[in-house]
């Protein structure tokens, strides 16, 4: 499978997480508490993403897995640090080696 239906799998399951109301905003913040980007342009970059305008390089789609993936917690709020332990299995086990092996090939 290449590289691009990875992120095509990526995207579409993403999508659904984001989908409920308040999730790109949340994500967003946490992204922004990160680097110190504005939030409201990690929204319109998120926004970006998922509509396929722009492609998420591996350390973004890494973080929004790793953001995502701690925001299942009972109180809904996402996790302002998210362990790697957390890492969701897809991005570390199919979408990670496929990028790698694009960038290397």
């Amino acid at each position: 499978m290449a590289a691009s239906k990875h992120l095509d799998v990526w995207l579409g399951r993403t999508r659904k997480q984001l989908a409920d109301s308040g999730r790109i905003p949340q994500v967003a913040a946490v992204l922004a508490g990160e680097d110190g980007t504005a939030a409201a342009d990690w929204e319109q970059t998120l926004r970006a993403i998922l509509d396929g305008e722009q492609s998420p390089d591996l350390d973004l789609l890494t973080r929004i897995d790793a953001i995502l993936s701690g925001a299942s917690r009972k109180d809904g709020a996402p996790a302002a640090c998210p362990q790697p332990r957390q890492m969701d299995f897809f991005a570390t086990a199919v979408v990670l080696p496929a990028l790698l092996a694009q960038a290397f090939c």
